[in-house]
């Protein structure tokens, strides 16, 4: 008979490698657990609490804060920099401050061009620190809101804050059911997901993907809302993803893979499916 840890504190536990199939965890504090490499197919997570527990939640704060501190030096040596540009007591203070200035900035316009809005160079070559301060503020709510052009910034966001979380990397998790669970900082690095339930499930967009289904920037929102109206997943590699009852009106999916997928009982009214790989719609 499988294993029953519903509603237990686990935070911390390790399960690795384990065969825990069709187990309950329901509704238990699994905060910071290892299940890295457990078999858990068919387990139910609903309700759970995956992530940090409180105090590698702390330590990553406070390697936050020094981080932090590093960039506040930077801070003071850009305005220092600016400082010695414009103090014409000193021309050899100049002409170094000059070269050291113009280095900064040409660190600063490789990232504008990868997406950055041109107004905050003007304000950096202008305002230095301060500008320097918007400039991060900028970047951190766009990679949070999930703008594409930056991508990288935060999936290394993701990747620092899922230090020490709950762990399913390598894991197989296929039909497991985390409907209801909280995931964030929650690592799911090649972990195999096929037909796995996350509806109504909490910040699974801020667990760590790895290069499973997850990473596509749509396909939380969809499994954890069930809403995928107008949405385009256009040649998209979807294999394995539960889209189980969720609304796919006028959805595309053209050349999209969708082997082993679940669409059963989902809305597909007008739905573009032209080209499409091996759909499961009835599946469990």
């Amino acid at each position: 008979m499988p294993p029953d840890y519903s509603g237990q504190n686990l935070r911390g536990r390790s399960f690795r490698n384990q065969n825990l199939e069709g187990a309950n965890f329901s509704y238990a504090d699994i905060r910071s657990a290892d299940f890295t490499g457990a078999k858990l197919i068919s387990a139910n997570f609903s309700h759970a609490k995956a992530g940090l527990q409180k105090r590698w939640a702390a330590f990553l704060v406070l390697v936050s804060w020094l981080i932090a501190g590093l960039a506040g030096l930077l801070s003071a040596f850009v305005g220092a920099i600016i400082s010695l540009v414009f103090d014409s007591s000193n021309s050899s203070n100049q002409l170094s401050a000059w070269t050291a200035l113009i280095a900064v900035i040409v660190v600063f316009v490789i990232i504008i061009r990868q997406g950055l809005n041109s107004a905050f160079a003007g304000a950096f070559a202008f305002a230095g620190a301060g500008a320097l301060v918007l400039l991060s503020i900028y970047i951190s709510w766009r990679s949070l809101k999930g703008d594409e052009k930056y991508a990288v910034i935060r999936k290394m966001a993701v990747a620092f804050a899922a230090f020490r979380g709950t762990s399913f990397r390598n894991s197989d998790l296929r039909n497991a059911n985390f409907t209801g669970s909280t995931l964030k900082n929650t690592d799911f690095r090649k972990a195999i997901l096929t037909r796995t339930c996350f509806h109504k499930t909490k910040k699974l967009d801020f667990a760590r993907p790895g290069e499973t289904y997850l990473q596509k920037a749509q396909v939380p929102g969809v499994l954890m809302t069930g809403q995928g109206q107008d949405k385009i997943f256009d040649r998209q590699d979807l294999r394995g993803v539960n889209f189980k009852g969720a609304n796919l009106v006028d959805a595309s999916f053209i050349a999209a893979n969708l082997s082993e997928a679940n669409l059963q009982d989902a809305d597909l009214s007008r739905a573009k499916l032209v080209q499409r790989l091996g759909i499961t719609r009835n599946s469990g």
